[in-house]
């Protein structure tokens, strides 16, 4: 999926790193979205399932309670609330198309892949307080 000799070596090289890195920070854009959006499929079936995209929140909410030592996080409520900020046709699967249109790609696909994105996320509420 990304480059190299063997599409089932568990490493990235050198030119995928740096495409990776430019699709994170510039997540906003359309052929940043779609690039990302490939790796997130993980089932490479063209659409997001709810299991794939709990699988990620699991994850977060795993290593959010390593570093931190803590979470209080649903990870089933935390996919629910990707979806919905999604809102796609299916509320079981998400397409491309989708998260592209739902205008929110920068704050969904960072819940799923950036822990400071996660992080701000789900703390939105205390920031717009003070």
């Amino acid at each position: 999926m990304l480059y190299g000799d063997d599409p089932k070596a568990l490493e990235m090289d050198f030119r995928g790193f740096v495409e990776l890195d430019v699709a994170v920070n510039t997540r906003k854009e359309t052929a940043a979205i779609k690039w990302l959006f490939r790796i997130l499929d993980l089932r490479d079936d063209g659409f997001l399932d709810r299991d794939e995209i709990r699988m990620m929140t699991e994850s977060m909410v795993a290593n959010l309670a390593k570093l931190e030592g803590w979470s209080n996080f649903n990870p089933d409520d935390i996919a629910d609330e990707v979806i919905d900020m999604i809102n796609p046709k299916d509320p079981n699967k998400i397409t491309v198309d989708e998260v592209i249109a739902s205008r929110m790609a920068d704050t969904a696909i960072g819940i799923l892949i950036d822990y400071y994105a996660f992080l701000k996320y789900e703390n939105r509420e205390e920031e717009s307080a003070s």
